[in-house]
C-alpha cells in the first residue's frame, strides 16, 4: 500500500502496488442510490485495464471480488468491530 486517500463522501481510497507491477487505484465512489461502487483505476483515473499489468488475474466474474479485496483492506486496516 502506498497511500490512502478519503475523499469527500469518507470512504478511503486506496493506492497499491503488487510487486513491481505499475501502480492502481482502488477507489471508492457513491452511486446515484446511495449505494458505494469500488473501482481499479489506473494513475490517470481511467479503468486499469487489462489487470495483469498490475499483477492482477481476471476471471471474468470481478465485480464480487473486487469488493471483496477493497473489504479486505478496510478490516485489516481497522479490524475493531471485525
Amino acid at each position: 500500500m502506498q497511500k490512502i486517500d478519503f475523499p469527500w463522501h469518507g470512504n478511503p481510497d486506496f493506492q497499491l502496488q503488487i510487486g513491481s507491477n505499475l501502480p492502481f487505484r482502488l477507489a471508492s465512489n457513491v452511486k446515484n442510490n446511495g449505494s458505494i461502487g469500488i473501482n481499479i483505476l489506473d494513475g490517470s483515473g481511467s479503468d486499469a485495464r487489462p489487470y495483469p499489468l498490475y499483477g492482477l488475474l481476471p476471471d471474468g466474474n470481478d465485480g464480487p471480488k473486487i469488493v471483496e479485496m477493497y473489504d479486505k483492506i478496510v478490516k485489516t486496516l481497522n479490524p475493531i468491530g471485525t
